[in-house]
């Protein structure tokens, strides 16, 4: 027996006796179902801001601050719930397949609702290099290439850079997660004219204005900005 054929008999192997849970209620998954189950999927506190882009809790705590052509996320992330376990194993157990899986599972839904973004780049909200070498991955990034799968839009990974170092925000007020993401990102590249600003969780929106600052200062047309995240925190 050859290498190959060894390789693919213990993965053959390791799925028979693997059972994969549920990441929100532990339940065994089956063949279909990938991280969540069914059950779990269905009862994810969506927000349906797709079908007011301008008009929702996200562009409101963002108006003000950018000037956005929309603001979307996919549900409601408030502590306990079904999000926040695919959030934090995403983010805290090396599982960035679940950001592709959630970036994949909103494009369906924004596309059965008739978006396209024609034109549009998704540019992910960046890590400092030292957070992204612990954690291995950025997961913005992750659920870009999710809605790249489905979309078919360029995904900038390095058009932004994260110059400094922040502390974590979880604690943190909405003046002190201010006060720490300001002057925290650079531009590293030429601004397209439509952008699609992607991250995992809004809360204050601090995060995401800081980022979009060098886009919105470069010298040149200011391109035309849409926020969207997989969850926002329940105010």
């Amino acid at each position: 027996m050859n290498t190959s054929t060894l390789r693919l008999w213990i993965q053959a192997l390791t799925e028979l006796f693997l059972v994969n849970e549920c990441l929100s209620c532990q339940v065994p998954l089956v063949r279909q179902e990938t991280h969540i189950c069914l059950d779990c999927l269905e009862q994810l506190p969506m927000t349906r801001f797709e079908e007011s882009p301008q008009s929702n809790e996200m562009y409101k705590r963002l108006a003000g601050r950018l000037p956005l052509s929309g603001a979307l996320a996919m549900a409601w992330f408030d502590k306990g719930g079904i999000l926040q376990h695919l959030i934090q194993a995403l983010k805290y157990a090396n599982q960035p397949a679940i950001g592709q899986f959630l970036g994949q599972y909103y494009a369906r839904r924004l596309q059965a609702c008739g978006y396209s973004f024609e034109g549009f780049s998704l540019v992910p909200i960046p890590l400092h290099p030292r957070k992204k070498s612990i954690r291995g991955y950025n997961q913005a990034e992750q659920i870009c290439l999710g809605l790249q799968a489905e979309l078919a839009l360029p995904v900038l990974p390095s058009l932004l850079n994260r110059t400094r170092f922040t502390r974590t925000q979880t604690q943190m007020s909405g003046f002190k997660r201010q006060k720490n993401t300001e002057g925290a990102f650079e531009l590293r590249g030429n601004v397209p004219d439509r952008i699609l600003i992607v991250d995992d969780i809004l809360t204050t929106g601090a995060t995401l204005t800081a980022a979009c600052q060098p886009l919105l200062t470069s010298g040149g047309p200011a391109p035309e900005l849409m926020a969207l995240t997989i969850g926002i925190a329940v105010a």
